[in-house]
């Protein structure tokens, strides 16, 4: 019984684990768009055309 007990252990901290990085992973990505809106401002003031460039 203790051995059953301590995998649902171990498989709950590996689910909080996960949970936390993937939270992390969400704030990076929303950190990244947020950058990513702010430089395709700059680069419409600069250049309105730069997007036809590409």
């Amino acid at each position: 019984m203790h051995y059953k007990h301590k995998g649902k252990s171990v498989q709950s901290e590996t689910i909080v684990a996960d949970t936390k990085k993937i939270e992390e992973l969400l704030a990076m990505a929303d950190r990244m768009e947020a950058r990513m809106h702010t430089l395709e401002s700059i680069l419409d003031k600069q250049d309105p055309n730069w997007r036809h460039e590409v």
